[in-house]
């Protein structure tokens, strides 16, 4: 009886990508994210110098574009897609020693990360997915000195728990929880 149920499972997921594709084939999408992996590195950064200096030298005036996203999907069939996810982000903030300002500290990041996508439900006006990405950020910041800048490469991610998409057949708006270099909010259409 087991062999049996398994061999109907089996043949049903096998079957899936066989079924009709309401999905367009290709996706593109901008989103804007809040609270990103870049946020939070330059914020603790930042308490860390404070602590570490005794307060000597601190960060002012802290701000972010957020993290803003381009992204494409190729739709496999209506629960499965790949693509690629492109990230830039600009984080600054007047550096201060002893109340006398020196000047600017940031950090400007690009990533690039392939993705993958698995939808849960997919309706013709509503659908919930999760979505994990992962590749590269290449990040520019101050080393020693305020005006010196280094270009480095670090790990990339993005782990969407849960997504929401809304809308029309070919145009749709989303909203997506999770964490990484988007950020743990994520919205966009």
């Amino acid at each position: 009886m087991k062999k049996i149920i398994t061999c109907i499972a089996l043949a049903a997921v096998l079957a899936m990508p066989l079924q009709a594709q309401n999905r367009p084939s290709n996706e593109f999408a901008l989103s804007y994210g809040a609270v990103s992996t870049l946020d939070i590195e330059m914020v603790i950064g930042s308490a860390l110098v404070v602590v570490a200096t005794g307060g000597t030298w601190n960060l002012k005036d802290m701000s972010t574009t957020g993290a803003l996203s381009a992204q494409y999907y190729h739709n496999f069939n209506d629960r499965t897609a790949a693509g690629v996810i492109f990230t830039f982000e600009d984080f600054s903030g007047d550096a201060y020693s002893k109340d006398m300002y020196i000047g600017k500290y940031g950090a400007v990041s690009l990533s690039v990360m392939p993705a993958f996508r698995y939808t849960w439900l997919y309706k013709d006006h509503a659908a919930f997915y999760s979505q994990l990405a992962a590749g590269v950020d290449l990040m520019s910041e101050p080393e020693k000195e305020i005006t010196t800048k280094d270009l480095s490469a670090q790990f990339a991610f993005q782990a969407t728990l849960l997504g929401f998409e809304f809308g029309g057949r070919n145009v749709r708006g989303f909203l997506e929880g999770g964490v990484g270099t988007q950020g743990i909010v994520v919205g966009g259409i």
